[in-house]
């Protein structure tokens, strides 16, 4: 079973145990048709295109590199004040941190590459999501005050679905909860304090992934069908998780930054130096080759470095490495390319 198919029949099974939800039974019939106006073409393919562009962005969210980690914390805090460094409440710098390598990559391989339905984790995260998405039903129905912070009731259910929801926005809600009852119950069993704090907070994955929308969308790598329904009001067919003048900031700050060591970032590297920055990407960066030097024409997209090149030196788009340890990788080698700048800037007076 491909990646497709078996996403496929993730889905199907969600939907078939929310099948029963009245404020769920137009999208679900929207689903059952060939082509549906609306999304623009067979609903099912629809779901499973936005779900694999979810889990996109999870991935995004794991392999966070270090200035965007910064990025996101210096919005929040600008934002949002001290509240961020809460991890009840916090975005996705303080996701990752109190994750921790190893537990992000638990979540990538537990959630990225699909669970298995049967498996004790995915069907502890549909009986939840089921649980809180009728009680929120049921709150609803009882004409009952529904906001968060309102009561305990109110907190421990899902209850967006009873908000009059448009089809599109219903099928981003529903992937969205799922997703984050499925990272609740990977780690549900974990004895760390700061994990079950983490994962006590009822959107504590839907909260980071915010963040990572907000610095794709300023990036220009989001999808368009994302960012659309995370920013329109409801009225407008969206969800309106999302702020413009967050992403405003967002704009702003990654629009500044990429002038200095943004991902990706430009290394302009005198020619006396260009031997050592060889060494140094063989040595920490083996699945990286520099692919052009002074003079020569870059091939784009065929390796992680693309050049830009000015006289006596050359300056290297270097597009941060993934899987196994390459961030610590990473890491290590701006800390010696930096020592070795500082030493030639010093030595030739370029201070």
């Amino acid at each position: 079973m491909n990646y497709h198919e078996q996403s496929r029949k993730i889905i199907e099974e969600v939907v078939q145990r929310l099948s029963k939800l009245p404020e769920l039974q137009h999208a679900i019939d929207v689903l059952r048709t060939n082509y549906n106006d609306e999304l623009g073409e067979e609903p099912l393919r629809y779901i499973v295109r936005m779900y694999i562009d979810y889990l996109k962005i999870i991935r995004h969210l794991a392999l966070l590199s270090p200035e965007e980690r910064t990025v996101i914390e210096r919005v929040n805090q600008e934002t949002a004040g001290d509240s961020t460094k809460q991890v009840s409440r916090g975005g996705a710098e303080v996701f990752v941190d109190t994750l921790g390598p190893e537990r992000l990559q638990t979540l990538l391989m537990n959630i990225i590459k699909v669970s298995d339905i049967a498996s004790e984790t995915f069907q502890r995260a549909i009986i939840d999501l089921t649980t809180r998405m009728t009680e929120g039903h049921e709150l609803a129905e009882a004409n009952e005050t529904i906001h968060d912070g309102v009561s305990e009731k109110a907190d421990h259910a899902i209850w967006g679905h009873t908000k009059g929801l448009q089809t599109e926005a219903m099928v981003h809600f529903v992937i969205n909860h799922f997703l984050n009852r499925l990272f609740v119950s990977l780690f549900a069993n974990d004895n760390d304090p700061q994990i079950q704090d983490l994962i006590a907070h009822k959107d504590c994955l839907i909260t980071p992934l915010g963040d990572v929308i907000y610095l794709e969308n300023a990036q220009d790598k989001a999808s368009p069908e994302i960012v659309g329904i995370w920013r329109r009001l409801r009225t407008e067919g969206g969800l309106k998780w999302n702020k413009e003048d967050k992403q405003a900031m967002y704009d702003q700050v990654v629009g500044h930054e990429e002038r200095g060591p943004m991902y990706p970032y430009t290394l302009i590297i005198p020619s006396a130096l260009q031997k050592d920055f060889r060494r140094l990407v063989k040595h920490y960066l083996w699945e990286a080759r520099v692919i052009a030097i002074e003079g020569e024409e870059a091939s784009p997209g065929s390796a992680d470095f693309k050049v830009k090149v000015k006289k006596g030196s050359v300056g290297m788009e270097l597009q941060h490495p993934t899987g196994g340890d390459s961030m610590k990788k990473h890491m290590e080698f701006q800390a010696e390319w930096m020592k070795i700048v500082e030493a030639y800037t010093t030595q030739n007076k370029l201070a």
